[in-house]
């Protein structure tokens, strides 16, 4: 999922195109019975076009941001799938070695089976 808005953010304009997205970790790649999972890549990579469409992103930014999944939580296999994820956030100031947030936060979402 990509997060897109024609609504614009409130943030401070010091982090406008100067955050780049150094590591996300803790993802899993999909498992070998077909079970899907999400990447570190894909998560990284989905992370990288929600926040280019915000007007966040850059390559070489004065913020970086690092990610850690935690925890993915979700069924085998069911008609209605509702996907729990746990993920820390942490965006340090690269210049003045700084953490300006470690965040934990927890998201859900669910697919039914018209979004197939």
């Amino acid at each position: 999922m990509i997060y897109t808005t024609t609504n614009p953010l409130n943030y401070d304009h010091s982090l406008k195109s100067n955050i780049s997205v150094s590591e996300v970790s803790g993802g899993n790649e999909t498992s070998l019975n077909g079970m899907p999972r999400i990447s570190n890549s894909s998560y990284k990579d989905a992370l990288e076009r929600s926040s280019a469409g915000v007007a966040l992103l850059s390559d070489h930014g004065e913020y970086k941001l690092e990610v850690h999944i935690v925890e993915v939580d979700q069924p085998s296999w069911a008609v209605d799938v509702t996907v729990e994820m746990q993920v820390k956030y942490t965006l340090t100031n690269v210049e003045e070695n700084k953490i300006i947030l470690n965040e934990t936060l927890l998201s859900s979402n669910t697919a039914t089976k018209s979004d197939s």
